[in-house]
């Protein structure tokens, strides 16, 4: 199964449309970010054990700061990256 690549254009616009505030990293206050290749998942912790199988439950974005690496995560349904793969 090969992962779908993120259209990063879309993702994008969604953010420059909704990001309103400081672009200003949290941490180190630069303000020059990158987004991930790839949608990515978060599962719910489940003790240590790994689930095998299911559905992704989060899956998100990964923006992340240049500087420090310190990392925003946005959902990748609310931004239209998932439509019709789902």
């Amino acid at each position: 199964m090969t992962t779908p690549k993120l259209d990063e254009q879309k993702a994008l616009t969604w953010l420059n449309q909704h990001w309103v505030g400081s672009k200003a990293c949290a941490v180190c206050t630069n303000t020059k970010w990158a987004i991930s290749d790839n949608i990515v998942e978060v599962r719910p912790f489940l003790g240590g054990s790994l689930m095998v199988g299911g559905s992704i439950i989060y899956p998100l974005i990964l923006v992340t700061c240049d500087t420090c690496g310190h990392a925003l995560f946005f959902n990748a349904k609310m931004l239209g990256l998932l439509e019709g793969q789902e």
